[in-house]
This record gives C-alpha cells, sequence and structure tokens, in this order.
C-alpha cells in the first residue's frame, strides 16, 4: 500500500492490528504518535466525548422528530381519507373540522356515518366523543 492508501484506509477503519503490525511505514508511525497523543491528553479526549454524547443526542433527536412526523402524517392522511368519505355522503367538505377531530373521534366516524341520515346529527354525535 501507498502512504496515500493507508492513510486512507486508518481514516476509514481506524488503527486496527492488521495496520499496528507495519512499522516500516511512515505514515503509520505518524498515526500511531498521533493516537498517543491524543490518548494522553484528557482536553482531547473530554472533546471528543462530548462531540460523541452530542453527535448521539442529534440523531435520537432527529429519529423522535421522524417517529413523531410519521405519526402525524399518518394521523392526517386517516383525516383526509374521512373528509372524502363524509364528502361522498353527505356532499359537505369541512376540512378543518375533522383534522380538529382526536383519533377516537375519527375512528368512530366509520360507524355512525351509516347510522346518521342528517349531516347535523352526524357532526353533533362526533362532537359529542371525548377522548
Amino acid at each position: 500500500m501507498t502512504g496515500i492508501e493507508l492513510a486512507l484506509y486508518i481514516f476509514k477503519n481506524g488503527i486496527d492490528n492488521d495496520i499496528i503490525g507495519l512499522t516500516d511505514q511512515g505514515v503509520i508511525n505518524i498515526m500511531k504518535k498521533k493516537l498517543e497523543k491524543f490518548n494522553e491528553e484528557a482536553k482531547l479526549r473530554d472533546m471528543y466525548y462530548k462531540r460523541d454524547l452530542n453527535r448521539a443526542a442529534n440523531e435520537s433527536e432527529k429519529q423522535e422528530i421522524y417517529e413523531k412526523g410519521k405519526i402525524e402524517g399518518k394521523i392526517e392522511g386517516k383525516a383526509e381519507g374521512k373528509v372524502d368519505l363524509i364528502e361522498a355522503r353527505y356532499g359537505i367538505r369541512e376540512e378543518e373540522w375533522v383534522l380538529s377531530l382526536n383519533e377516537k373521534q375519527l375512528k368512530a366516524i366509520d360507524k355512525i356515518i351509516f347510522e346518521e341520515i342528517v349531516y347535523k346529527k352526524f357532526k353533533q354525535r362526533i362532537d359529542e366523543i371525548s377522548e
């Protein structure tokens, strides 16, 4: 391996046992010295660990935001389907009202929509359902 190839390998894979065994390469010696210096200096280690903790916290936060968005998207998708169902049944499209409903109310729409002929009674029954 050339010096550049070794440096790239080390950056990608870190210093492993195979690399430590290569003592005739200048790049290896430089990297070993840097690693030893890093391990000796508490300030550098602290900076590394803080950065690593921040990275883990950011990844966790991203995952939480992603999951929350997925759930909100599913609820919004269900609500949009309910708007279409209500419009097909009653000829009235009230997106704001449907989007303001909770999940229990959204589930009840499927049943109550076939029980009530008049839209006002249907809407009143849905509004009476609490979470």
